[in-house]
């Protein structure tokens, strides 16, 4: 290596699910700014080119620097995005996209899942088990080797990719001030296309 630190899959699973899982703190807005997303950005690219995505985060940093206050404008932009009820927002919950609604099969399958595992939610979150943040732990859980006989890439297939394929579509589609969570949502999605094509015994 080139004497940084590596960072796995579990890492950057876990990553992208602190991202989506609540509004940013204002210590966390500061660590972007800073620079605290350029290991996983590097990481990632390693399995994927996200230099599109990469420019836009940057540029959406850029201007959020140039705000009194950035991380209240992100927690408006989450809120719109993810929180706000209705056909146009990119609720982060599997039912919502298969069923059309909260606390479906999705929900249930994922509260099994979690059980059996012996797992909490991620970060003690009061949200569905369905939920997009809580899914990519899930995941990060199974490379990390305890898949209590669960196949991650089928997991990957099933449950995952399809949920972080929508809901980035919804993102993309969602009229924003700030291109923050387009360019993490459309970076998740090829992130995680590009895991599925790895033989998780290399």
């Amino acid at each position: 290596m080139d004497g940084a630190v590596a960072i796995d899959d579990v890492e950057i699973c876990r990553w992208f699910s602190t991202i989506f899982a609540q509004e940013l703190s204002e210590d966390a807005v500061g660590a972007y700014l800073s620079g605290a997303a350029e290991p996983f950005f590097a990481a990632v690219s390693r399995r994927s080119d996200i230099s599109d995505e990469q420019a836009a985060f940057t540029g959406a940093l850029r201007a959020l620097a140039e705000r009194d206050v950035p991380a209240t404008a992100l927690r408006i932009e989450f809120s719109s995005l993810f929180l706000v009820p209705g056909a146009a927002s990119a609720t982060p919950y599997g039912s919502v996209y298969e069923e059309g609604r909260l606390y479906g099969a999705a929900h249930e399958r994922m509260t099994a899942r979690l059980d059996a595992a012996g797992l909490s939610p991620v970060g003690g979150m009061d949200e569905p088990a369905d939920h997009l943040s809580i899914i990519l732990e899930y995941l990060a859980h199974l490379l990390g080797g305890d898949t209590g006989g669960e196949d991650p890439a089928s997991f990957l297939e099933s449950e995952l990719s399809p949920l972080a394929a929508a809901v980035a579509e919804r993102v993309r589609r969602h009229e924003v001030k700030s291109p923050f969570y387009q360019s993490l949502a459309a970076m998740l999605v090829k992130y995680l296309h590009s895991l599925s094509e790895i033989d998780r015994g290399d």
